[in-house]
């Protein structure tokens, strides 16, 4: 039953986390500074936790785990973002 619905669910979490990403993707973002700001990050994260709170209050996943999930999508996107911004600009 709760793999079910994590599997129903992911795609969500996925599409908030890139979805705030977005809105933070320019030159001169916070999400490209070499040292995140670790408070910055932390606002980030509750923002899509609170986005997701709504849609997610009929699925049984654990509080603990949802907020670790959430954070490790979100990470690997700003990992992915990096990546592709240096790859493109060849350093």
């Amino acid at each position: 039953i709760y793999t079910l619905s994590l599997h129903d669910a992911l795609p969500i979490f996925q599409e908030k986390v890139e979805e705030e990403c977005q809105l933070m993707d320019y030159e001169g973002s916070r999400l490209y500074d070499e040292h995140p700001d670790k408070f910055m990050m932390h606002r980030l994260y509750r923002q899509i936790r609170s986005q997701v709170d709504g849609e997610m209050a009929a699925q049984e996943i654990p509080d603990e785990f949802l907020d670790e999930l959430i954070q490790v999508l979100l990470y690997q996107e700003i990992s992915r973002r990096r990546c592709r911004r240096r790859r493109y600009r060849g350093f």
